[in-house]
């Protein structure tokens, strides 16, 4: 669904529904399922978007499912962005953006400006992530994502 007249608990509501039904749950093995769904995976891109500071260079997309998820993300805010281990210009601001808070964490680059990084689900709660997967297969939205 979409639209101004829905409510942002609401959406996170259905995003965070149609996840766990793409297997969210099993957060650690491969690339997810919702990756290769495209009304999920732009809908995932749209609020990673809306959670990017807004100002940067370019975005880097980490883990698995980084190419999909990147080039999501970039159509949703209009910054380029490219995989790790592609080149990136020093001295750039960059975003990180991945399906998992873990592989946005391990993204190491000493010639850029790191100023955000954003996951879909992170393991445990307190990383910037839309959603928290506990250790059980429950999904609970995010309060800050600053």
């Amino acid at each position: 669904m979409s639209g101004d007249w829905i409510d942002d608990p609401l959406r996170l509501q259905e995003l965070r529904a149609d996840l766990l039904a793409d297997g969210a749950a099993l957060a650690g093995v491969g690339t997810p399922a919702w990756i290769h769904r495209p009304s999920t995976l732009r809908r995932v891109a749209s609020e990673l978007a809306r959670a990017l500071p807004p100002h940067f260079d370019r975005i880097v997309a980490t883990g698995d499912g980084a190419e999909a998820l990147g080039a999501a993300v970039s159509l949703a805010t209009g910054v380029a962005f490219g995989k790790e281990g592609d080149m990136v210009v020093p001295g750039e601001q960059i975003v990180v953006v991945a399906a998992r808070a873990a592989d946005a964490h391990a993204y190491q680059n000493d010639a850029v400006t790191v100023v955000a990084r954003r996951a879909v689900w992170a393991m445990p709660p307190g990383a910037d992530a839309l959603f928290t997967l506990p250790s059980s297969p429950i999904i609970s939205p995010r309060e800050d994502l600053s």
